[in-house]
């Protein structure tokens, strides 16, 4: 039968068949709390009068607002009883246990706060789009509930939550709404998100309560996020040696044409997969000063992704221009559309996954080898920066009056590289 979302002013609505019903998604964290809660709470309203149920669900407004933010299993039962017995005189006594201040709180609720937050960032639209992703496993968790009420605690549960998600970018989790990834309780651990995903929702929190709302907007006295930490082993990436590089290379013989210079371009320029994938004809230039041909990177994830890298004389003797001159405009349209596409093709050439350090071989780490290799070289940290995409920094004051250098004092860089 179908379902009518009603629009605010009341997002706890929904219609079926006439009728009304009041609807609220429980937050997982309620769950873990007192299995005995469902996975939500649906109650039909009795009524066809729209202003009717609006009425009814708004006068259990502070009652949802308490059940969302609830740390005890007792009292998250007594008021999921309490949202659910519209007959006063049958309600159940809820016993209370949240101070007075939280009681009283009112004020925005947490999307209400994200959409000014995210509109007062600046932020590239890849950034953007893996914010939000990250909001999105927020408001899941924890419920969107009044900034007032979130605690520390509750924060802290919602990383344990993501910690415990897959991987969303294969398969069967690609294809699996978020809901239905919160349910899996037998992922394996290899299929886990990383810890570095995980912290990077933390830091996304202190910019949203701490930077936002409590220094910048005042709505909030103190933020939830003190004291909130994330530990998590940092298994780094790791980085190939010269024999290795040189396998790839051959067994990349083996695959698909765009994957070998797919390779060859990620090994020589040590350019990020999606910045790679995203390259045009029109990517590759001349530069008549050092008489060099370099790839343009346009922008990605900071401002200082975009950048010039040289051109290292193995791609050319490789046949690069030979094969940009019989290429179509965009070179690599399978990764475009799907980067993992060149992910699936570079495990099928890797001959081990870890090194004797427990560092994992992956598509990133020839990005890891080639900053790796450039250092061993020599090459100044400020030069390799700009090269491959950083932000420079490790000057103090001095970095605010470091420009772009130009191609020809870069040039060193990529040079430096001979596997």
């Amino acid at each position: 039968m179908v379902q009518k979302l009603v629009q605010r002013p009341n997002r706890y609505l929904i219609q079926r068949a006439g009728n009304y019903y009041m609807r609220i998604v429980v937050p997982p964290r309620i769950r873990l709390l007192n299995p005995q809660i469902p996975r939500e709470v649906k109650k039909s309203l009795k009524t066809d009068s729209k202003r009717q149920a609006i009425a009814l669900v708004a006068s259990r407004d502070t009652l949802i607002q308490r059940f969302q933010s609830s740390q005890d299993p007792d009292q998250a039962l007594g008021l999921y009883q309490a949202l659910v017995a519209f007959d006063d005189e049958s309600q159940p006594i809820v016993t209370e246990r949240i101070s007075p201040a939280s009681a009283l709180c009112s004020g925005p609720r947490l999307s209400e706060v994200w959409a000014s937050f995210s509109q007062w960032k600046v932020w590239t639209p890849k950034a953007r789009k893996d914010n939000e992703r990250m909001y999105e496993n927020l408001e899941y968790f924890a419920g969107d509930i009044p900034v007032g009420l979130i605690t520390k605690t509750i924060l802290n549960d919602v990383l344990t939550a993501i910690a415990a998600l897959p991987k969303r970018n294969c398969k069967p989790y690609n294809e699996m709404r978020l809901d239905e990834l919160a349910e899996l309780d037998d992922v394996p651990e290899s299929h886990l998100v990383s810890g570095k995903y995980v912290r990077g929702h933390l830091k996304l929190f202190q910019g949203l309560f701490n930077s936002y709302l409590v220094r910048e907007v005042a709505l909030l006295e103190t933020s939830p996020t003190e004291g909130l930490t994330w530990k998590y082993s940092d298994n780094r990436y790791a980085s190939f040696s010269d024999a290795q590089i040189n396998s790839l290379l051959l067994a990349s013989g083996t695959r698909p044409e765009w994957f070998q210079w797919f390779i060859r371009l990620a090994i020589y320029s040590g350019a990020r997969r999606s910045e790679i994938a995203n390259l045009r004809k029109t990517s590759f230039r001349f530069d008549p000063d050092s008489q060099r041909h370099y790839i343009m990177i346009a922008g990605g994830k900071t401002d200082a992704a975009k950048r010039q890298i040289p051109i290292h004389r193995r791609l050319l003797e490789f046949g690069l221009l030979d094969w940009l001159r019989e290429s179509d405009d965009l070179l690599f349209p399978v990764p475009a559309a799907n980067p993992n596409r060149a992910t699936e093709h570079f495990k099928l050439i890797l001959a081990e996954d870890i090194n004797d350090f427990g560092e994992r071989y992956v598509f990133h780490s020839l990005r890891h080898t080639f900053i790796t290799k450039a250092r061993s070289k020599g090459v100044t940290d400020v030069l390799l920066q700009q090269v491959v995409g950083h932000e420079k920094r490790g000057a103090g004051i001095t970095d605010r009056y470091t420009h772009t250098f130009p191609l020809s004092s870069v040039l060193l860089v990529v040079d430096s590289l001979d596997y």
